[in-house]
């Protein structure tokens, strides 16, 4: 049983730690356009390919959290449950 609620805690925490690193990363990259400025005109190539680079890392994130949203697994009923919700008492 302990092991079971660690795994289910483990879960938890990851999608908590995830939506955390994911909105600091959306900080600091409107932190970074705010400061240098929107106008490619003033940023070197590097920095440019950097933003991008940013900017595509964050738009496949959000694209596999709403994947991620729309794909629900079928799990099987434990063999412990009748369609109804009953416990089977055969074992």
């Amino acid at each position: 049983m302990v092991p079971e609620l660690r795994k289910v805690s483990r879960q938890q925490y990851l999608k908590q730690r995830e939506e955390q690193v994911i909105s600091l990363y959306k900080q600091n990259l409107a932190d970074e356009i705010r400061v240098f400025g929107a106008d490619p005109d003033n940023l070197t190539s590097v920095e440019k390919r950097i933003t991008e680079l940013k900017t595509n890392l964050l738009k496949l994130a959000d694209k596999r959290r709403e994947k991620e949203k729309e794909f629900k697994l079928y799990s099987l009923p434990d063999a412990d449950n009748s369609d109804e919700g009953e416990q089977n008492e055969s074992r």
